[in-house]
């Protein structure tokens, strides 16, 4: 069972990282609002500039974002909240918006 029309994005945050040079800190929280448990989405986030150009696109894997200590394979649960959070490279001034789509 899989439809990502379920998948809600509940937030979704960037800012720089307070300590880590051309690093931005990513917070999501995906909710998994079918009525039972489907696998992991593959996030694709995309930064913008002003102008709604893309800078650069990344689909990352749920064993990516999820962590070693969780199993992707076991699925989302029904009605879970996720909260994510990642680490990704600033490409620079110019990246003032973001996308998050799930896939």
């Amino acid at each position: 069972y899989r439809n990502l029309e379920l998948l809600h994005l509940a937030s979704s945050e960037m800012h720089a990282h307070p300590t880590l040079d051309e690093t931005l800190v990513l917070n999501v929280t995906i909710v998994n609002r079918a009525e039972r448990n489907q696998p992991y989405p593959a996030l694709q986030v995309t930064l913008f500039d002003a102008q709604y150009q893309p800078l650069a696109t990344r689909i990352f894997a749920p064993e990516e974002y999820l962590g070693r200590t969780s199993s992707a394979e076991a699925g989302m649960p029904p009605g879970a909240y996720l909260p994510v959070i990642m680490e990704l490279l600033d490409p620079g001034e110019h990246a003032v918006g973001f996308e998050i789509k799930f896939h």
